[in-house]
């Protein structure tokens, strides 16, 4: 499958030849082009000379890191679209590499169906260069608020106009826009999963005698139940003075999180207690992306904050 009508071109870095092998197949058999380095510092190279929708990097590389590579780059492309691959024991390199202006980050083992999801949801938006009035100083305040059904949220991104109206206006970059857009996807993924489904994380490590672990089985079932499947997540986007506040409430027992009424230190928590294979992923996101994380009403609410 294509995306959309365009053909994403893709920079590889990794070290690891068997992984580039199987992403570079994968992307030629979508019909994508895909230029691969072996190293940090021919990436770079490679980066800055090349016109690429997408880098794609490993962390951990000779010559150069992909923390380097990306902080280079970045001064060099600051809109640049830049993904990072990396395995648990880096995490805290990729939560740096997310408040550095990395799009999105992705665990090895990398699944090719989730990669290419990932890749669909950055490269539109690094292809469409519009032509608009940039009115980012213009604006004071703007907010929107958004009222979800459970039962059409299964398996469908979530696209919030706000946050495009303040890309379209300058206040915010391409690459922002991203990470915001990531952000409020995973934020209302864990209130629809492990809120109003009330779906416990746990449930991935048991398979049925077909392979599929008990937690699709149950998503899949619930999104027709009642009254799992009518209940309501609430989304409320807000912009005034410079920063960005964005809450998702959900009508269940609440976000899956420890602590979940207190500020949240998700960097110790995960890297200190050992957390990640219970919901490290889409928590890591949030708190690397924004500047502070707060939980209300009993778990239930989740409040994410940026200064832009």
């Amino acid at each position: 499958m294509q995306c959309e009508d365009n053909y994403p071109h893709i920079l590889l870095v990794d070290d690891d030849e068997l992984l580039r092998d199987s992403f570079a197949l994968f992307f030629h058999d979508n019909g994508w082009s895909c230029d691969v380095c072996e190293d940090g510092k021919a990436g770079l190279k490679a980066a800055i000379s090349g016109n690429y929708d997408v880098v794609i990097t490993d962390l951990m590389m000779p010559n150069l890191s992909g923390l380097d590579l990306l902080r280079e780059l970045h001064k060099v492309k600051p809109s640049q679209a830049v993904m990072v691959v990396t395995g648990v024991a880096t995490m805290d390199d990729a939560i740096s590499a997310l408040r550095m202006g990395a799009v999105d980050f992705l665990q090895k083992p990398v699944e090719l169906s989730f990669l290419e999801s990932a890749i669909k949801r950055v490269v539109p938006g690094m292809q469409s260069e519009r032509l608009n009035l940039r009115l980012g100083q213009h604006v004071h305040r703007c907010a929107a608020e958004y009222e979800l059904v459970s039962r059409e949220l299964v398996g469908k991104s979530v696209d919030i106009p706000l946050i495009e109206d303040l890309n379209a206006a300058g206040v915010i970059t391409v690459n922002t826009r991203l990470q915001l857009q990531l952000v409020v996807q995973e934020a209302i993924t864990n209130s629809l999963e492990h809120g109003n489904f009330e779906l416990q994380s746990n449930l991935k490590d048991e398979f049925d005698e077909n392979g599929i672990d008990r937690f699709q089985s149950l998503l899949k079932g619930r999104a027709a139940q009642e009254p799992y499947a009518s209940r309501k997540i609430y989304l409320s986007v807000e912009y005034e003075h410079g920063e960005l506040t964005m809450s998702v409430r959900d009508e269940g027992p609440g976000f899956d999180a420890p602590n979940a009424s207190e500020e949240l230190d998700i960097e110790s928590a995960i890297l200190g207690s050992g957390l990640e294979a219970s919901y490290g992923r889409g928590l890591t996101l949030i708190r690397a992306s924004m500047d502070s994380v707060e939980f209300a009403e009993d778990g239930r609410k989740i409040i994410m904050r940026k200064r832009l």
